[in-house]
């Protein structure tokens, strides 16, 4: 499975998310966390 990067509204870092990881922002200890949007092409 790829890492994950999630922007984060509170301090607007991007964090890079791995499978065992803690649902947590690095930065601000924030566990609110949204996927990253994508193209389709």
């Amino acid at each position: 499975m790829k890492d994950r990067f999630a922007p984060i509204l509170e301090c607007h870092s991007e964090n890079e998310i791995r499978p065992k990881d803690a649902i947590r922002c690095r930065e601000c200890g924030y566990r609110i966390l949204y996927k990253k949007r994508t193209r389709k092409c």
